[in-house]
């Protein structure tokens, strides 16, 4: 996984009180505040997110569907993207700061929408991400990010400490463009998703060990660039206790990452997760477990009713060390009944020491959430 081996860091390590600074971070706080803003929402959850969890950000009008499950939306009030973030389902989000409704089948369309962008927005960002709402425009995008990435090659003016991503997001009718200060501000860290993510690896079709097991390991694979985009490696979280591993998606890419799994289920592993050398095999029920006073981490992925995983999950937390991480994926027998499911998981993980600090619709998520807590 690029970018997330422990041997690359700079950070010598981080104790838990930093780690916990960093961690309430996760959703950042921004000062800046935008009434139009740029949304992929899952399909399945759109009305839900509308109608259940934007209750305290006032919506002017009903989002505007650009393709696929790309939105733009229109507030009453100016709102900031920790506001848009708390209400768990964007995958992603971003300010509109620039709008051009024309046809980009039209000639000169890149170029010209390059231009328009580079007067409107500048070239001093950082990283660029240029998404197509239908896959019928993928040429268009492809033809403004190189465009883009020329002209910024040829700038003499580019502030090279500058960290704000550009975003873009050609539709049928047109382009949207917006800046985020951070990749943490989009909300996943990446518009459009975790591309390196495959069941197969992009480095070979072939080799055994670029052979990603399960869809699963995404889930993780989405949190830990999280954690890295706060400079937190497996140095600061070493030790994972694993519930409901089986096949070992998200042991995988916690063995990558450089953590050492202890992985709990009564499930065989693949074989390419169970050889390696980080992961122990646990052919236990996850409730026979007294204590996680070992380990650094839980993430559970347990199937069956939440309130049962929740249960034994949180039965262990009173035994990890302050600043310890939980990730948690609830699963959604009912999106109607998840506000309820929420409430009751954070009430159970409250009365046994932990913060919930974070809960994502990850975009390796279907119908279940990702919960991100903290043991106080």
């Amino acid at each position: 996984m690029k970018n997330l081996n422990p041997a690359t860091q700079i950070n010598p390590g981080l104790n838990k009180a930093e780690c916990i600074e960093r961690l309430n971070m996760l959703i950042p706080e921004s000062k800046n505040q935008h009434t139009l803003w740029m949304i992929q929402l899952g399909s399945e959850t759109k009305d839900l997110w509308e109608r259940e969890f934007l209750q305290s950000i006032s919506l002017k009008n009903a989002p505007v569907t650009l393709g696929r499950d790309f939105y733009s939306i229109s507030l009453n009030e100016a709102a900031n993207a920790r506001d848009l973030l708390k209400t768990i389902f964007p995958r992603w989000i971003c300010p509109i700061l620039h709008q051009w409704p024309v046809n980009p089948r039209s000639e000169k369309f890149v170029e010209r929408a390059c231009s328009g962008i580079q007067n409107k927005l500048g070239l001093e960002w950082q990283n660029l991400q240029v998404l197509s709402a239908t896959p019928e425009l993928k040429k268009v995008v492809t033809g403004i990010k190189g465009r883009l990435l020329q002209l910024k090659d040829n700038s003499e003016n580019t502030a090279a400490s500058n960290k704000s991503i550009l975003v873009i997001l050609v539709h049928p009718k047109g382009l949207l463009a917006g800046l985020c200060g951070e990749k943490l501000e989009l909300g996943s860290g990446y518009a459009g998703g975790l591309g390196f993510l495959k069941e197969k690896s992009a480095h070979s079709d072939t080799d055994e060990s670029q052979a990603r097991t399960s869809r699963a390991g995404g889930k993780i694979s989405e949190v830990l660039a999280m954690l890295e985009e706060l400079k937190i490696s497996s140095k600061e979280y070493p030790n994972w206790l694993e519930l409901g591993a089986a096949p070992g998606g998200m042991t995988e890419e916690l063995a990558r990452w450089g953590a050492s799994v202890t992985a709990v289920d009564l499930a065989e592993l693949s074989p390419l997760v169970k050889k390696n050398k980080k992961v122990t095999h646990l052919k236990i029920n996850a409730d026979e477990l007294r204590t996680a006073d070992h380990y650094d981490a839980i993430l559970c992925d347990m199937n069956g009713p939440t309130a049962n995983s929740t249960k034994i999950v949180a039965k262990l937390i009173p035994t990890l060390s302050s600043g310890s991480l939980i990730i948690h994926t609830l699963k959604v027998t009912s999106f109607e009944t998840l506000k309820a499911m929420i409430q009751l998981v954070e009430r159970i993980f409250t009365e046994n020491g932990a913060k919930i600090i974070a809960i994502r619709h990850l975009f390796h998520n279907r119908k279940e959430v990702t919960v991100i807590a903290l043991r106080r």
